[in-house]
């Protein structure tokens, strides 16, 4: 199934802020829990996850890749699909100056090829162009843009990581969990790759992957204790508030120093 979704926004902003807001795929993308930018490959290559869900620490969650920015003349461009190609999207953000500042039109695709979206139809399925920018980015855009008058890329929000048995991980991010509260935990081994969503400390969202197989929920973390391969467990923070929070205290330092 496709949906496509293009609108235009205006902003109170010169061209250059929101360029520079929508060129940085943790502070665009990362604000709507639905499509989750984790780590820098390359400048315009990432791992993401889409959560494709309305309850965004419920359901499945499947990793990707995301491409962008790329910049075609005055667009950028951004494709991005899920590991087998259950979840395609590509965005299209062109820049016009209007009397008020900027008007953002955005382009927006996502195709879905995956059984289990039939249950997911209507209300329960939010992984939508006109769902995330008309419930996510209108609102968020705005605070954003009033910090974002600077570069910030390649921030990777890596905590912390670690070298674990299955048996060993599990306590491990537990005990974590209960320190940073709202994280999401990506592990890797060469049999097996999980992810624990963490929200409120608690265990949210459970997925675990080996070969074709998935797991969900508690029968996952059996997996994940029962598997003796050594992890390697990375904990990132992606609390949109958290990373607002960040950058809005480096732009207050930065404006202290001048």
């Amino acid at each position: 199934m496709k949906y496509s979704f293009s609108t235009s926004i205006n902003f109170p902003m010169p061209p250059p802020v929101v360029t520079e807001l929508v060129s940085n795929p943790w502070l665009f993308f990362n604000p709507t829990g639905h499509v989750t930018v984790l780590k820098k490959i390359t400048d315009e290559k990432w791992d993401i996850t889409f959560n494709p869900h309305v309850d965004q620490s419920k359901g499945v969650t499947f990793y990707g890749v995301l491409d962008g920015p790329t910049k075609k003349g005055g667009d950028i461009i951004y494709n991005a699909n899920s590991a087998a190609d259950e979840i395609k999207m590509a965005l299209k953000a062109s820049f016009r100056t209007v009397s008020t500042g900027t008007s953002l039109e955005l382009s927006w695709d996502v195709e879905t090829n995956y059984p289990f979206f039939d249950k997911f139809k209507g209300e329960n399925f939010s992984l939508t162009p006109e769902h995330i920018i008309k419930r996510h980015l209108v609102d968020r855009i705005p605070e954003l843009l009033n910090i974002v008058s600077y570069k910030e890329q390649g921030r990777e929000f890596l905590l912390e990581t670690s070298n674990l048995s299955g048996a060993q991980a599990i306590p491990y991010i537990k005990t974590k969990a209960r320190d940073i509260k709202n994280c999401i935990v990506i592990g890797t081994s060469k049999t097996m790759k999980f992810t624990i969503i963490v929200s409120n400390e608690q265990f949210d969202n459970i997925n675990a992957e080996s070969g074709n197989t998935q797991t969900f929920g508690g029968e996952a973390i059996l997996e994940i204790l029962n598997n003796t391969d050594i992890f390697f467990i990375g904990i990132y923070d992606v609390s949109a508030s958290n990373q607002v929070r960040e950058l809005a205290e480096k732009q207050y330092e930065k404006t202290l120093a001048i």
